[in-house]
C-alpha cells in the first residue's frame, strides 16, 4: 500500500476506479443481463489504461489535436474565401454556370480540387 503516493498518481486512481466498476457492474449483470452488453464499450479504456504505450500514444494524439484542429479550421476557411469569390467573379460566364452555380456547389468543387 502507498499511502497518499497512490491517489496522487492519476494511472492508479484509473485502475482501481476501473476495476471497481468491473466489479459493480459484474454484480449487477446478475440481476441485469441487459447490463453485460454495454461493458463491451470500456474494453478499450482498460486497453488503453493498463498499456502503458499504447497509453502514451493516446495522450500525444489527445495534446496534439489542437493543433490538428487549427489547421483544419484554417482550411476551411480558405475554402470559403475562395468559393465566395469565385461564385462572384465567375458567376456570368459559361465555366461559372457549370462548375460555381451557387455558393454550395463552389464549395464543393474547390474541395473536390482541394483533395
Amino acid at each position: 500500500w502507498k499511502g497518499k503516493e497512490f491517489w496522487a498518481t492519476k494511472s492508479d486512481v484509473t485502475r482501481t476506479l476501473l476495476v471497481a466498476f468491473g466489479l459493480v457492474a459484474t454484480s449487477f449483470s446478475g440481476f441485469f443481463p441487459a447490463s453485460l452488453y454495454w461493458r463491451g464499450a470500456l474494453r478499450p479504456i482498460y486497453v488503453i489504461v493498463y498499456s502503458g504505450r499504447l497509453r502514451s500514444v493516446s495522450t500525444n494524439t489527445f495534446k496534439s489535436a489542437p493543433q490538428v484542429a487549427e489547421v483544419a479550421f484554417l482550411l476551411l476557411l480558405h475554402v470559403l474565401l475562395f468559393a465566395w469569390m469565385g461564385f462572384i467573379l465567375f458567376r456570368d460566364s459559361k465555366e461559372g454556370e457549370v462548375y460555381m452555380s451557387s455558393f454550395g456547389q463552389s464549395m464543393l468543387n474547390l474541395w473536390i480540387l482541394l483533395t
